[in-house]
């Protein structure tokens, strides 16, 4: 007799500002690189498999424009989510502001009981002298402490940095014995 092992499914819905990087980060993770070209995605669904500690996940991932004349489309995805990603990108800080002011408040309306999770993308910027106004690592934590996020981590899609931990953390939320109790700072 042949004993399977359970799959568990994760419901990702991934939020922010327009070209935050939310589709880097996504295709990123999923193909393993960077996607040089801009491609806007509008509400796609991206579906893979990963193990995490020897158990199958299979995750679903949507990523929602952040577009505000789609917010009514929107919320249809929120609807059997079981995590909200909210990115914001450290080179645009009006996009942390919308994380906390607009995608956050929308997402405790819709689905009041599922973690957020905020992400600060295109952390390779910092490193560019342009004398651009960067979001500071400790801005950022502060925003996800006011929203309630599970836990806050900044990522680089084009160095690969802190994807996998990204899902990671979302991997070892979802495990039956974290569920409710996990909270990473």
């Amino acid at each position: 007799m042949i004993v399977e092992e359970p799959i568990f499914q994760i419901n990702i819905v991934v939020l922010g500002d327009s070209k935050v990087g939310k589709t880097a980060l996504l295709m990123t993770y999923c193909d393993r690189r960077f996607p040089h070209d801009y491609i806007p995605i509008m509400f796609d669904g991206i579906a893979v498999v990963r193990t995490y500690r020897g158990d199958q996940y299979h995750i679903v991932i949507k990523e929602c424009s952040g577009m505000k004349n789609y917010k009514y489309l929107r919320r249809s995805l929120y609807i059997g989510a079981d995590f909200f990603v909210i990115c914001y990108s450290v080179n645009n800080p009006k996009s942390l502001s919308s994380a906390e002011t607009i995608w956050a408040p929308e997402v405790h309306r819709q689905n009041p009981n599922a973690p957020i999770i905020l992400v600060g993308t295109k952390t390779d910027l910092r490193n560019k002298e342009n004398g651009q106004e960067l979001v500071k690592e400790d801005e950022g934590y502060d925003v996800a402490k006011r929203i309630q996020s599970r836990f806050y981590i900044e990522t680089s899609s084009l160095h690969n940095e802190n994807i996998t931990e990204l899902f990671n953390g979302v991997f070892e939320m979802f495990r039956p014995q974290n569920r409710r109790r996990c909270v990473i700072f």
